[in-house]
């Protein structure tokens, strides 16, 4: 009877993550013993001569990755660049100074040429900048 009463209790005895972890591992490795060596290392074939690597566009592998930037009406102004996602980079670092987002702002509202102007404050050029910022 006492005997039975211990394997009860070890049966009740939930188990650990670590303890549940160990014994799946235990159990992959002895699955891993049953194939051979060339089973278990499987090289790809080489690619064909003519084929080249081909790179996609960062904002493509981000629309398709569902990537949202942080300040969306900062991306909006960006989109109007050629290159956008410098500035945006630009936009995201001058929004913190006030005088910059003033003029920044002027320019959005006027209509002005946004990366002409984004590109004269990230030079530190702020006169330049709200004269291109005019209408």
């Amino acid at each position: 009877m006492i005997g039975r009463k211990k394997k009860a209790e070890k049966a009740e005895k939930p188990k650990t993550p670590r303890e549940e972890l160990m014994e799946i591992l235990k159990r992959q490795r002895e699955e891993a013993l049953k194939f051979s060596p060339e089973e278990k290392v499987r090289i790809p074939e080489p690619p064909p001569e003519r084929w080249r690597p081909r790179t996609i566009p960062l904002e493509r592998a981000m629309r398709e990755l569902g990537v949202e930037p942080t300040q969306p009406e900062l991306y909006d102004l960006a989109t109007t660049c050629p290159e956008v996602f410098d500035c945006y980079r630009k936009l995201s670092v001058l929004w913190e100074d006030a005088k910059s987002r003033e003029v920044i702002f002027k320019a959005a509202w006027t209509g002005a040429d946004i990366a002409k102007v984004v590109d004269l404050l990230w030079r530190g050029e702020l006169e330049e900048a709200e004269r291109a910022a005019r209408p």
